[in-house]
């Protein structure tokens, strides 16, 4: 029973540090993406501003 308990909790710690590694690689990406300007409008709170052609009809 003891084996299973610490098999347990190495997979526990294991996806934990996978899970907190991700989220700074995440972070770091994000951060990136945010001063580059790229992937400002991949949000999907904002939507990319267009232009819009008015036909006056001429």
């Amino acid at each position: 029973m003891a084996d299973i308990e610490r098999i347990s909790v190495h997979a526990v710690e294991s996806a934990r540090v996978l899970v907190h590694n991700h989220m700074r690689l995440l972070d770091g990406w994000l951060g990136v993406q945010s001063h580059s300007g790229i992937g400002q409008d991949a949000r999907p709170d904002r939507q990319p501003e267009r232009s819009v052609i008015h036909d006056s009809g001429d």
